[in-house]
């Protein structure tokens, strides 16, 4: 792991530039961190799944890996366990931060016995994964933090967009918000037919996956009420309790259609 002689002011980013791990499934994600890391000059190697995180770990040497839990083919836990069974032979630690679009009860106690140094809880804010980025690679004081998640408190929590709140999650980047903003539009499309099959078919795996992609998605903006169905979708494929899918289903189509018209008739967002 990189050396840094000096730690930087509370809430900045590290310097010098570091050289940062994504490993992350979802395009509109991908997009918020890489736009928020290399902001501060940092350079960003992203992939799409465990089993490529592991890979570009024993190809590279990276400052910090930012590993999202649920990924295809082997997720954020199995590959975090796979890089330090690694580390035992070559004796280095890379702190690496745990992203999730759902936080829930037992998620930290599984990232850190896995291996993970932290927890991080998307939206990603910049404030919190420069703070976080700070204590774990340059003062290395691993210490045990609560997952800041979207405040939803007031009335923004019953919204169907709060352009304030989404600005401010992406670092105060009117332009970087349109262009996730148009990300998100483009992806939602493809998102939303896999649910319906999985909704019809009763298909409980299939329901918390699909699910999860549309709540990690509309994570990268202020939209809790979206967020908020999504996730109880989630669940509902996850404990297999599909007695109200239908009718839930039937109501995240409605909350995402009016989502969408409100994003494409935001004035401030047609600078995409």
């Amino acid at each position: 792991m990189s050396q840094h002689a000096s730690s930087p002011a509370r809430g900045s980013a590290p310097r010098p530039p570091l050289r940062i791990l994504l490993a992350e499934d979802n395009v509109t994600n991908q997009k918020l961190a890489v736009a928020i890391l290399e902001k501060q000059g940092h350079t960003i190697k992203v992939v799409a799944d465990g089993k490529q995180a592991i890979e570009a770990y024993e190809r590279e040497l990276f400052d910090v890996v930012l590993m999202d839990m649920q990924m295809p083919e082997v997720d954020g836990l199995e590959a975090t366990s796979a890089i330090r069974s690694l580390e035992k032979s070559s004796g280095r630690h890379t702190p690496i931060i745990a992203l999730t679009a759902n936080a829930m009860i037992g998620d930290r106690e599984r990232c850190l016995n896995s291996g993970m140094d932290e927890y991080l809880s998307k939206p990603l804010r910049a404030d919190d994964l420069f703070a976080t980025i700070e204590r774990l690679v340059v003062t290395q004081a691993l210490t045990t933090t609560t997952p800041q998640g979207q405040d939803n408190s007031g009335s923004a929590s019953n919204a169907i967009f709060d352009y304030k709140t989404s600005v401010q999650q992406v670092g105060d980047d009117p332009e970087l918000l349109s262009q996730l903003v148009a990300v998100f539009l483009e992806q939602l499309p493809l998102l939303l037919p896999p649910l319906e099959t999985a909704v019809a078919t009763n298909d409980a795996k299939a329901i918390r996956q699909a699910a999860h992609a549309l709540c990690s998605s509309v994570s990268v903006i202020a939209a809790p009420r979206a967020k908020d169905i999504a996730r109880k979708l989630e669940l509902m494929g996850l404990n297999s309790e599909l007695d109200r899918v239908r009718e839930t289903h039937a109501e995240l189509l409605s909350e995402f259609s009016a989502l969408q018209q409100v994003l494409n008739t935001t004035p401030s967002l047609k600078a995409a």
